[in-house]
């Protein structure tokens, strides 16, 4: 009598990385922009942070623009998180004015959390930048504290006990060059799935723009090399313009292809 081998089943492969999404918004939420923004992410499953900047900071009173704006993105089902800008000035500012902007943006908008803006990347700050981390936490310990050096530092002190970072920006700058950084050692280590490391992208190639600028895509698929956890990839930023954050990010090339 023949036996009948069977070979074992081959395991699925695993489901595909897909990066989670910090915006910057620093767009006035006037007419639909933030309303188009948030609803095209809801209809597409993704959740995102969106980071508000009503006057490089909370600004000197409530604005009810942004309270209407805030309103739409928290709409369910699938509600966005809404977190803070505030300036630090590279550890400049004093924690007094920073817990003040972090008072008036929980105060005005019941923010997720807060983004700490031009962090420092010297760890002999790491006591300021504890301190207002730890003061986030004091308004719920579940809100998010994102830090933005811009650039890595040298070591990976901004995420090693005590941390001062929930996610910590290591790429800020435009698309052509963000496809020849060399992430340092420290970066690179870090496991994908798991990472707390974000990269923002401005001056991507817009549709119908020019191929020598990477398009998204081409941003996307680098950033899984890099250890882009968390990515904001937008065609804004091209050439002279000030501002790459005056409007949404390309939304449809994130959801395709980060």
């Amino acid at each position: 009598m023949s036996l009948l081998t069977v070979a074992p089943a081959k395991a699925a492969p695993p489901p595909a990385f897909k990066a989670s999404f910090l915006i910057p918004a620093y767009f006035y939420p006037l007419g639909n922009s933030w309303q188009q923004m948030c609803s095209t992410l809801r209809s597409s499953g993704r959740q995102a942070v969106v980071i508000m900047n009503p006057g490089s900071g909370p600004g000197p009173t409530k604005n009810p623009e942004y309270t209407a704006a805030i309103a739409l993105c928290r709409q369910q089902p699938l509600p966005q998180t809404v977190v803070g800008y505030v300036d630090t000035n590279y550890g400049k500012r004093s924690a007094a004015a920073i817990k003040a902007d972090i008072d008036n943006y929980y105060s005005w908008y019941s923010v997720n959390g807060i983004f700490f803006d031009q962090m420092s990347n010297s760890s002999a700050s790491k006591a300021l930048y504890v301190e207002i981390y730890n003061y986030v936490k004091t308004k719920s310990a579940a809100d998010l504290v994102v830090g933005n050096p811009g650039i890595p530092a040298s070591t990976n002190w901004q995420l090693t006990a005590p941390i001062v970072a929930d996610v910590l920006v290591v790429f800020e700058g435009n698309a052509s060059t963000y496809m020849k950084w060399q992430p340092p050692k420290w970066v690179m280590q870090a496991q994908a799935s798991t990472t707390a490391l974000a990269h923002i992208v401005y001056g991507a190639r817009p549709p119908g723009g020019s191929a020598r600028l990477p398009s998204t895509e081409a941003v996307c698929a680098a950033s899984k090399l890099k250890k882009g956890g968390w990515m904001d990839v937008t065609s804004n930023g091209q050439g002279q313009d000030p501002n790459p954050y005056d409007g949404p990010p390309d939304l449809t090339g994130m959801q395709n292809y980060c």
